[in-house]
């Protein structure tokens, strides 16, 4: 389970990388409803979305992050 579940967080690394909305997407909402508790999810489908201009579904996984208490820190 934790090998799919590490699978899962790079292929929605790549998506982010190759601008792979559609799959990023499904991929980060498989992540989120099977590990609610872990920002990583929220984070990467966020910057999917950020990446690909879409504001408004990116302000929406923000704040569903920020709802369920996950707190994400910028590293400078």
């Amino acid at each position: 389970m934790l090998k799919m579940m590490f699978n899962r967080y790079i292929m929605l690394g790549t998506c982010r990388i190759y601008n792979n909305v559609e799959m990023g997407e499904r991929v980060g909402k498989q992540l989120i409803e099977l590990e609610p508790e872990n920002a990583m999810g929220y984070v990467l489908l966020s910057n999917i979305y950020a990446y690909a201009s879409n504001m408004h579904l990116f302000e929406n996984i923000e704040l569903q992050r920020k709802e369920r208490g996950q707190f994400a820190f910028a590293l400078d």
